[in-house]
């Protein structure tokens, strides 16, 4: 993997993929399997019927399909989807979860961004997937009494700074906040 940032990206890859075996995180689904949906769809709808969620409300898309990724968790299983995916021709939208341990770290009310990870997510972009912000903001006013709205609006300012050409979002609704999970 290339990157502007060099070697960063896959270091921290590394410790995340590392972390995410000590989890048992990565065990739910091989990536094989997903080669494989992936491919009955392509044989089903063919290509270019795959498209990016921004494309099909705009263009009224009928008949097709869109894959979208809530980025909960594993960034290294994101990453290794869209690598798959971009190598069969198939584009995706990752909803990156602004409150997630791997977007950031909470102090009180002030979320510290883990800076490296905006590389990860170009990276992303860059094989040819949208990015989104996956938004928990009732999660936001609940745990962190802030104004929910506010805080996205932060996020995703940061998102753009950061190069990411973010234009939709997807609720999360935390099992904190709802008592339940997407």
């Amino acid at each position: 993997m290339v990157t502007d940032s060099g070697t960063r990206v896959s270091t921290i890859m590394r410790i995340i993929h590392d972390l995410s075996l000590r989890q048992g995180w990565s065990k739910a689904n091989p990536l094989s399997d997903y080669r494989q949906l992936l491919q009955a769809l392509i044989d089903r709808f063919g290509l270019p019927r795959n498209y990016l969620a921004k494309d099909a409300v705009k263009d009224k898309i009928k008949h097709g399909f869109i894959i979208q990724h809530d980025v909960d968790i594993n960034i290294v299983s994101a990453i290794k989807m869209a690598e798959l995916e971009s190598e069969m021709g198939i584009k995706a939208t990752y909803y990156i979860l602004h409150n997630s341990l791997y977007y950031c770290f909470w102090s009180g009310t002030r979320a510290f961004r883990h800076n490296a990870m905006a590389s990860m997510y170009r990276y992303i972009q860059d094989l040819g997937h949208e990015i989104g912000i996956h938004i928990d903001p009732l999660d936001i006013i609940q745990a962190r009494n802030m104004d929910g709205l506010q805080a996205m609006e932060t996020e995703l300012q940061w998102m753009r700074d950061n190069g990411l050409n973010v234009v939709s979002m997807m609720s999360h609704n935390s099992w904190r906040a709802y008592g339940g999970n997407n």
